[in-house]
């Protein structure tokens, strides 16, 4: 099963909640105005919720890599056994990234949430646009 996630959509929703008097999602519409002005891609707040809803288990991520290639990846999250201590400086609110031990690779890797294409969890699989640069 394949479901189509459209980041335009879920930014209208959030403007007809606030009109009829949702206050309390001013602050995330805000945060997507930013997200879009800057063009970031708006899904990243909902690759982040799928990843993290795995909780641990396996799924598989398609993302673009910095320098343009694609990247597929079968990982989970919450792997410690290979942690050598420290602290993760990469994952921040403010930031699109998100740490996940690569099955294949056997080691940590970085998804970064923006330029993810596809992610297949849980029986599902989720498809997210790639931005058209301009």
């Amino acid at each position: 099963m394949s479901e189509k996630v459209w980041g335009r959509s879920k930014l209208l929703s959030l403007y007809l909640l606030w009109l009829k008097g949702y206050k309390e999602v001013e602050e995330e519409i805000l945060k997507l105005e930013k997200n879009l002005s800057k063009g970031e891609r708006i899904m990243n707040n909902k690759v982040k919720e799928i990843i993290e809803s795995q909780k641990g288990k396996i799924f598989r991520v398609v993302f673009r890599k910095k320098d343009g290639t694609l990247r597929k990846m079968v990982c989970r999250r919450g792997v410690k056994k290979h942690l050598k201590g420290g602290e993760n400086k990469v994952e921040a609110p403010d930031r699109p990234y998100m740490t996940v031990f690569d099955l294949q690779a056997g080691g940590y890797r970085t998804v970064n949430t923006d330029t993810v294409l596809s992610i297949k969890a849980g029986g599902r699989e989720y498809k997210f646009e790639e931005e058209v640069a301009e």
